[in-house]
């Protein structure tokens, strides 16, 4: 059931609570933030099709979902708590930064750092282990980025492979496609809602794994039986670093697989995805039975 990513409120003084829970994302107005007799309808959205890139140098990578809530010209006397899921794993190696979209210039700026160093910050933020918590008096669009706290320090992203095919037994060749998504709700419901536009369903999903700032390319593997082949050229293939490290956009392959025989109890797939020199993860499904 289609579940919305965004949520309004008319908030008083009395503050206001919008949430959502799907998305493990709220934003937190106190009492008195506004004054007496004041209304504001504020929203809150996660966007899943944002083109925004984070035009930064080094190895900074996106480790949350954009976050849009406003009015963003709304004036607040106490600060507000955006709470939003972040998928980089063993935090206290990481240098996170919080970037907010600027109106006037259309420009990402940082405008706090975990390490406090950026000066006269506008924002705060706090992290565990799988969210952030961001304190501000000011509503607009945000995004996390993160580094390793130092060269020598490698720091790792949590990662899902999910896959898709299509909803019926097919009669022919046809195609899988397998995403490369960060490890947070939206990105999940964002191609999933894609996919289900397309005619094809979730047919398998990988537990997180870990992917690292070492540089090195992700490579994907597939094998199927019970009536089909892998098609020879795109068995294997591989994801270049920077576009998973540096890319703000979805991932997917395409695998092609071909029929073999008019029997066909069953469609038996598995997929083997591992950074080079690194974790590796497999996801076995049985679809079409």
């Amino acid at each position: 059931m289609y579940k919305s990513n965004s949520a309004r409120q008319v908030v008083t003084s009395e503050g206001g609570w919008l949430e959502l829970e799907h998305l493990h994302t709220s934003l937190s107005i106190p009492e008195g933030a506004i004054p007496t007799a004041l209304r504001i309808n504020v929203f809150l959205a996660v966007m899943y099709d944002s083109k925004d890139t984070i035009l930064v140098e080094n190895q900074v990578t996106h480790i949350s979902p954009t976050i849009v809530c406003g009015p963003a010209k709304s004036n607040f006397s106490k600060p507000l708590i955006i709470k939003v899921p972040h998928c980089a794993e063993d935090i206290a190696s990481w240098k996170v930064s919080l970037f907010y979209k600027e109106e006037v210039t259309n420009c990402w700026k940082k405008i706090a750092s975990s390490e406090n160093d950026v000066p006269s910050p506008q924002a705060y933020i706090q992290l565990d282990q799988h969210n952030a918590y961001i304190m501000t008096r000011k509503l607009g669009k945000y995004l996390l980025g993160g580094e390793s706290l130092a060269p020598e320090v490698n720091v790792t992203k949590r990662l899902k492979i999910v896959m898709f095919g299509p909803v019926r037994k097919p009669e022919a060749d046809f195609n899988i496609r397998a995403y490369v998504l960060e490890d947070y709700p939206s990105a999940l419901e964002h191609c999933s809602g894609i996919e289900t536009r397309l005619g094809y369903f979730q047919i398998g999903q990988s537990s997180p794994f870990h992917f690292a700032n070492s540089k090195e390319a992700m490579t994907l593997r597939i094998n199927c039986s019970g009536g089909w082949t892998t098609a020879a050229e795109c068995s294997l293939q591989k994801i270049p670093f920077n576009h998973i490290w540096k890319n703000m956009a979805i991932l997917h392959c395409e695998f092609l697989l071909h029929k073999l025989t008019d029997e066909m109890p069953c469609l038996r797939l598995e997929l083997a995805a591992e950074q080079d020199n690194g974790a590796k993860v497999l996801i076995t499904s049985v679809a079409f039975s």
